[in-house]
């Protein structure tokens, strides 16, 4: 229900986001892909922080993060109203990128965390994985002409889960986690579900 929700948000809230940010980003005097590598390095910072313990710090960097993902695209948009492929691959990659680095982070931090044990660990690895992976079905399912938007938590989701997990501490980790998990489990499921029904339906036509 949590999931649903976050989507719901997220879902109803980007658009007019993207209205709002529309006029900062026309006047924005810097490239996108300068926006987006400054949301990289703030989810390295980030990441820093959760692998030190200082899982507050990591949560104003996340928010950083995504601000910085958010001017990019606005300040893209208004460069090039149609979208450059070019652009929207490096902002893909630099957002693989950070989400990676960000898990990583988790990952030492509980792998070396000797109270909670080595569950935060495989928990970083299992919701990272399953991130991935279910990026990956999108992306393999639009290279096929199939547009996949099934699942039941984006990036903006995870972000806010795990800027929520900054907040909260150490503690909230293996909670947090196995939800992102689960989230990860049912999106890979979801879109290689309708990604098979998909083509399936073109070889049966």
């Amino acid at each position: 229900m949590g999931g649903r929700v976050a989507l719901m948000l997220t879902t109803l809230l980007r658009p007019i986001v993207r209205r709002l940010l529309a006029p900062v980003g026309a006047r924005i005097p810097v490239h996108p892909n300068v926006l987006s590598s400054l949301g990289l390095a703030a989810a390295v910072a980030a990441a820093a922080g959760f692998a030190l313990g200082a899982f507050r710090w990591a949560a104003v960097g996340i928010a950083v993060s995504g601000m910085f993902d958010l001017l990019d695209g606005a300040a893209a948009r208004a460069r090039n109203p149609r979208g450059s492929k070019l652009g929207g691959f490096i902002d893909s990659a630099m957002d693989r990128v950070a989400d990676s680095v960000l898990f990583l982070g988790l990952f030492l931090h509980y792998y070396l965390s000797v109270p909670v044990g080595h569950a935060g660990a495989v928990l970083a690895v299992l919701a990272v994985s399953g991130s991935n992976i279910a990026s990956y079905f999108k992306a393999r399912s639009e290279v096929e002409g199939v547009a996949c938007n099934v699942g039941l938590v984006k990036r903006a989701d995870r972000l806010i889960l795990l800027m929520l997990l900054g907040m909260l501490g150490p503690v909230s980790g293996v909670p947090i986690l196995s939800v992102l998990v689960l989230f990860s489990a049912h999106s890979m499921w979801a879109r290689a579900a309708f990604v098979y029904r998909r083509l399936g339906e073109r070889t049966s036509g």
